[in-house]
């Protein structure tokens, strides 16, 4: 059997949930995810892999465009704890930078597939995701920092987690494993009552990423 795409993978799965009728939805749309209970439309993560704020933000706004789209814009640590929670995630209680959830290994690998992996550790040994959010750490005048989330996938699975404040960047600050998290309101593309289970979704991460990661070896 090939390498599971995201699509064709999205494509059998709204098939079989096709009989459920759920309110909430996690919608793949290749580069994009919709979450259809908040009506936000998530960017994949790493297609802004280092970039810094400060570069994002010349995509954001009227006259501008990003993917395709000009009303971008960043997310929030809340907005993206409910998105987690949405994937049946745990949610991170506090905003302390120690502060984290540990969580299902396939499941978070599964949502970090769709939501754009930005870092590869290769060979199947574990992944990350890491992004700057909207939040302010600091702005003392003099220069604005940003919040960083990071979403870790350990092989053997184990230490799976995710943190909202996991680290702060200033404005200019750019890495080549980390993007940002993006969202913009759009409608619901397609009806609500396409949920993906979460044991589908899990097999999904699992099987996607280790057979690519299998075909590194």
């Amino acid at each position: 059997m090939g390498f599971l795409s995201r699509k064709w993978v999205w494509t059998t799965l709204a098939s079989l949930t096709l009989l459920g009728n759920a309110q909430a939805a996690i919608v793949d749309l290749g580069d994009y995810t919709t979450d259809t209970d908040t009506g936000l439309t998530w960017l994949d993560v790493n297609r802004t892999s280092d970039w810094s704020h400060n570069q994002v933000s010349q995509y954001l706004g009227d006259g501008n465009a990003l993917a395709g789209y000009s009303d971008w814009r960043y997310a929030t640590s809340a907005e993206l704890n409910t998105l987690l929670g949405h994937f049946g995630l745990n949610a991170v209680s506090g905003l302390q930078g120690n502060t984290h959830a540990q969580q299902d290994n396939d499941l978070l690998l599964s949502a970090m597939t769709l939501l754009g992996i930005t870092r590869d550790f290769g060979n199947g040994r574990g992944a990350d995701l890491t992004g700057l959010l909207g939040d302010v750490n600091s702005d003392n005048g003099a220069a604005t920092t940003y919040w960083v989330a990071t979403l870790h996938y350990n092989s053997p699975p184990s230490n799976a987690f995710s943190q909202l404040h996991s680290g702060n960047q200033s404005g200019s600050t750019s890495h080549t494993n980390m993007g940002s998290f993006l969202v913009r309101t759009s409608p619901v593309p397609i009806p609500a009552a396409l949920p993906l289970f979460a044991s589908a979704l899990g097999l999904f991460g699992l099987l996607s990423w280790k057979r690519r990661t299998s075909a590194q070896a």
